[in-house]
């Protein structure tokens, strides 16, 4: 039996509490919702509707991966996009939709350049997959000689005229709530 909620999108950090994993995410190494100003946070240059907070993941010498709640992919589906900024040294940085119950890859994109200012990316290739189970993740793996923190923002779910979809069903274990 499943309860439903709801996930809105666009993702962004603003409510989250920096310096820790943010809410409704699971975070393993150095992962961080980042503010302007605190300790160990980047300070990209922040565009115009941007807000003020950002996750952080990676580091100097150290690893990171995100992992959002699961959420159902919607009907019409066709993309993820986002924003990323950050000091990008090692190949292994990477943002991926992934399917819930094995881990499968939808799509992913692998960043390979810094940027001093948040730009977009997409992750194409999801239309055939709608109605799904499935999370995002965000990783930065530290291999020898190399290190990347990535900021990311603004995570959307976009349709084929590259409109965002403003919502996805949660389905949630009811005895998640016992």
């Amino acid at each position: 039996m499943f309860a439903r909620h709801i996930l809105h999108f666009p993702l962004s950090f603003e409510d989250d509490t920096a310096g820790v994993c943010p809410a409704q995410w699971a975070c393993v190494g150095h992962v961080q919702t980042c503010t302007l100003g605190l300790r160990d946070c980047d300070a990209p240059t922040l565009s115009s509707g941007l807000g003020a907070q950002y996750l952080s993941v990676g580091g100097n010498n150290s690893m990171g991966v995100a992992t959002s709640m699961s959420f159902r992919l919607a009907l019409g589906a066709h993309s993820a996009t986002f924003k990323h900024s950050g000091h990008i040294k090692a190949p292994r940085v990477s943002f991926a939709v992934r399917r819930q119950h094995d881990g499968h890859v939808f799509c992913t994109t692998t960043l390979n350049s810094s940027a001093a200012h948040f730009k977009e990316a997409s992750c194409e290739g999801l239309a055939a997959h709608a109605s799904e189970v499935v999370y995002i993740q965000l990783q930065a793996m530290r291999q020898d000689g190399g290190s990347g923190r990535v900021l990311f923002d603004d995570i959307r779910i976009k349709d084929g005229a590259g409109q965002t979809i403003l919502y996805a069903e949660r389905p949630v274990a009811a005895v998640e709530h016992l």
